[in-house]
């Protein structure tokens, strides 16, 4: 299945052929999960903090629906 990636903050920074314009277009498996896709783009797993697909955030075991536009933002914190 078909989806668009979109790496907020520094994340961009650590895939290579990231453009912030379009994001990344990617083909995942049938049942892969947003987990799936930090592994997929050799993200280190503690840099991604929270996944959104249309102002909805997701977990890292949901899995993902052909044609989603992911967001994916670094962990927050603050106070």
């Amino acid at each position: 299945m078909k989806i668009r990636v979109r790496l907020l903050g520094l994340l961009s920074k650590d895939v290579e052929s990231y453009n912030h314009e379009n994001g990344l277009e990617m083909d995942m498996p049938q049942g892969s999960t947003y987990g799936d896709i930090v592994t997929a783009l050799s993200l280190p797993p503690d840099k991604a903090g929270m996944f959104g697909v249309g102002g909805i955030l997701k977990r890292r075991d949901e899995p993902v629906a052909n044609g989603d536009e992911v967001h994916i933002f670094m962990p927050l914190a603050g106070g």
